[in-house]
C-alpha cells in the first residue's frame, strides 16, 4: 500500500474515532460472515478471535484491489459541489474543521460563510463529524428533509425516496420538507437512533442495536444481517459497474447475512454460489443473472 493510502487510511479511522469502528468491526458476530456460516445446513460455527482478525485482515486486504478509491480533500471557498463516481469516496475536510465522508455515486454542495453552515445532500450518501460551533448550527438538507446539529456525529442516506439519517453521536434535529404547517414535522433523535422521513412527509425513529451496518461504508464494508437479496443487491450494485440482476422472484425475499469489500461484487457472487441454493450466471462482462438453483441440480 502507497504512502497516500496510508494517510487516506489514517484519516479515516482518525474520523471514525467515536465509534471505535476498527476496534468494533473485529467484533461482528461471527455467525454474520458468509465464510464462517452454513445457512442451508443450519448449522453456525464460531471461529476464535483471532481467526476472525485475519479474515478481517484478509479481507482489508482487498479493498484497494476491487477498485474502492479514498481521496482527502480540503474546500477553498464556499458552494463547491464534491461528486463521486460509481465504486469512489472521498473524506473532506471543511473549513470550520468538520470533516464528511462522501459515498459513492453520490453529490453534495457545501455552502459555509460566518454565519450559516449548509450542506445540502443532492444524491447518494454522507456521514458527517461535524466541529462544535454553537454560533452557527450545521444544517444538512434534502429534498425530503433536513437534519441539524452543532456538534456530533451522524449519516445521511438519499439513495431511495426515503431519508435516513442515523446518529452516531450527539443529538441531531431531523425535519421535514412540507410547506404545509399542518404536515410539518421534526423527530429529536439521539445516539443510536435511526430516524427516517418518507416520501409522504412521515416521520419514524428507532433504535438500533448496531450502528456498523449503516456507517461500515466509510470503512469499504457492507454489512447484512438479514436483509433482503433484493436490498442487498442494491446495495452491492452501488459500488460496481458490473451489474447483478435476479432473474427468478424466489430470490427477492431470501435473506442474507454476511460482511463484504465493497466493490468485491465477484466475493459477494461466490458466497451466495456457496451458502444459497443459488444458480449464477455471467451474462457478459457487465451483468450477472441469479436463479434458483432446481434440487436436481
Amino acid at each position: 500500500m502507497s504512502k497516500k493510502d496510508d494517510q487516506a487510511s489514517a484519516a479515516v479511522k482518525s474520523q471514525l474515532s467515536h465509534g471505535d469502528l476498527w476496534d468494533m468491526l473485529g467484533l461482528y458476530p461471527a455467525e454474520l460472515d458468509p465464510l464462517l456460516i452454513d445457512v442451508m445446513s443450519g448449522s453456525q460455527v464460531r471461529k476464535p478471535l483471532g481467526a476472525r482478525r485475519f479474515v478481517w485482515s484478509l479481507a482489508a486486504s482487498l479493498v484497494m484491489a476491487v477498485g474502492t478509491w479514498l481521496w482527502i480533500l480540503t474546500p477553498s471557498e464556499p458552494g463547491v459541489v464534491y461528486e463521486t463516481n460509481r465504486g469512489e469516496r472521498i473524506v473532506v475536510n471543511l473549513s470550520d474543521g468538520s470533516s464528511m465522508h462522501v459515498n459513492s455515486d453520490s453529490r453534495v454542495k457545501v455552502s459555509f460563510n460566518s454565519v450559516s453552515r449548509i450542506v445540502n445532500v443532492i444524491t447518494g450518501e454522507a456521514l458527517f463529524d461535524v466541529r462544535k460551533d454553537a454560533a452557527r448550527k450545521f444544517i444538512v438538507t434534502t429534498d425530503r428533509g433536513s437534519a441539524a446539529a452543532v456538534g456530533t456525529q451522524f449519516n445521511v442516506n438519499l439513495y431511495s425516496d426515503t431519508l435516513i439519517v442515523t446518529i452516531a453521536e450527539g443529538t441531531v434535529l431531523v425535519s421535514n420538507d412540507i410547506e404545509s404547517s399542518a404536515a410539518q414535522a421534526a423527530e429529536m433523535a439521539h445516539h443510536g437512533y435511526q430516524v427516517s422521513v418518507e416520501p409522504d412527509g412521515q416521520i419514524r425513529s428507532q433504535r438500533l442495536d448496531s450502528l456498523l451496518p449503516s456507517i461500515a461504508w466509510t470503512e469499504g464494508k457492507i454489512m447484512f444481517s438479514g436483509e433482503s437479496l433484493d436490498q442487498a443487491i442494491r446495495q452491492v450494485n452501488r459500488y460496481s459497474l458490473h451489474r447483478i440482476s435476479i432473474l427468478d422472484a424466489r430470490l427477492r425475499k431470501l435473506r442474507i447475512y454476511g460482511v463484504f469489500n465493497t466493490g468485491d461484487y465477484l466475493g459477494f457472487l461466490a458466497a451466495l454460489k456457496k451458502t444459497y441454493n443459488i444458480d449464477v450466471t455471467q451474462h457478459s462482462a457487465e451483468l450477472t443473472y441469479l436463479v434458483f438453483r432446481d434440487r436436481g441440480k
